[in-house]
């Protein structure tokens, strides 16, 4: 039994030697995988910047106001927002973390607006906002409170009587404690939810592209696949003992880890690449660990469609083509080409059938929404279950065929 162990494993190394060769001679494939989608998440990004996530204006900003002042002065602020056309959720709260955080998750909002005053009864503004919020947002609310107090002082040196203006209580206290910005303190979302924020044009194209070329794994997967089926490799390795789940294991491993290098080289390229050229660097706003666990279980997910692909095919050309139309439906209804929230309701139920848009949205959950690995689980559940799907029946498969 130990001889039959050591063999098997001396022909999956055999198997993995094989092809690790058979790949880095298919240059056109490897070329497609690494090019394809640095040049998508280039292109896309610049092009999409004016139009994701850095265009918000106040008519689209929800705030939560929490106005501890209760005073004439902080009602109106309140009412000066509204004018503004801010979108305003009001609560009676004190000022924890934690409690923002809940109330900010059960109004669907990313910011907090904090008004107390101090002994002398002058308001003190705050902001409590999530990491997701971009700085031209807060740049905007902050600007816009310093405008409606700046405004209201004003007011309050006309209304006064011109020969006290020299001793204005109001002038003296702008004078000895001018107007800044509020102080903006930032929160970590610390439960599931799905808050209304859209992704930049970066971190919309990074995750998307790359998910679109690890699927495109199919290219150099048939090639060799289809090849030893014609060549009857299959068949000498099966006289050799070696079973199909080792043969499969053989295709697995190397293919994992290209997938592994386009993850650490997209993302290079979005943090790095993106700037370069005059856009927004790819900012990644989760644990690093739930990139990993989602590059592996997309890389699995993608590299067993193929083999499946690859096994009902009797031609190389059969299989890129017949795999190529369905990876381009896939990413098409997957918020790949389109992202998700732009699609009319329909389109965005169709999203739930392609395994790109569970990789998307697992990619988002963590870039974007700062999710540890336990919120995405339902994401990584259903590639999981593909992927097993996909080997399960390549497998049936190919003990018909070749058993």
């Amino acid at each position: 039994m130990m001889r039959t162990c050591k063999s098997r494993l001396i022909l999956l190394a055999y198997s993995l030697k094989k092809e690790l060769h058979l790949i880095f001679q298919d240059m056109h494939a490897l070329l497609v995988l690494f090019v394809m989608p640095t040049v998508f998440i280039l292109i896309m990004s610049l092009a999409m910047q004016n139009t994701l996530g850095t265009q918000q204006n106040q008519h689209h900003i929800k705030l939560l106001v929490i106005d501890q002042a209760a005073s004439d002065a902080s009602k109106k602020i309140i009412s000066a927002l509204e004018e503004a056309s801010f979108l305003l959720n009001h609560h009676n709260l004190e000022v924890d973390k934690q409690a923002v955080v809940t109330a900010l998750s059960a109004t669907n909002t990313q910011v907090a607006l904090i008004i107390q005053s101090n002994e002398a009864n002058n308001l003190n503004l705050s902001l409590m906002t999530e990491p997701v919020v971009d700085s031209r947002t807060l740049a905007l609310i902050s600007q816009t409170l310093v405008g409606i107090q700046t405004r209201h002082l004003v007011e309050q040196l006309i209304d006064e009587n011109t020969e006290a203006l020299a001793n204005s209580q109001t002038l003296q206290v702008l004078m000895e404690d001018p107007l800044q910005p509020p102080q903006v303190t930032y929160l970590f979302r610390t439960e599931s939810t799905e808050p209304d924020t859209h992704p930049t044009s970066v971190q919309q194209s990074v995750p998307a592209w790359l998910i679109f070329s690890m699927f495109f794994i199919l290219i150099p997967v048939a090639n060799t696949f289809i090849n030893e089926k014609n060549f009857g490799t299959l068949e000498r390795l099966q006289s050799m003992e070696l079973s199909t789940s080792l043969f499969l294991m053989g295709k697995i491993v190397p293919y994992f880890l290209i997938n592994q290098i386009q993850i650490i080289l997209m993302l290079a390229v979005g943090r790095f690449g993106v700037p370069l050229l005059g856009g927004q660097a790819l900012e990644v706003n989760g644990p690093f660990e739930g990139l990993i666990v989602m590059g592996a279980v997309v890389s699995l997910a993608a590299i067993s469609f193929a083999l499946l692909i690859s096994a009902f095919s009797k031609t190389t050309e059969m299989s890129t083509t017949t795999g190529g139309m369905i990876n381009i439906v896939f990413g098409a209804i997957g918020g790949i080409m389109v992202p998700k929230f732009v699609m009319p309701e329909t389109m965005q139920f169709l999203t739930q059938i392609s395994p790109m848009a569970w990789g998307l949205e697992g990619f988002l959950g963590i870039i974007l929404h700062g999710q540890r690995v336990q919120t995405i689980l339902p994401e990584i559940l259903l590639l999981v279950t593909f992927a097993a799907t996909c080997l399960l029946i390549t497998i049936l498969k190919l003990n018909k065929s070749y058993g």
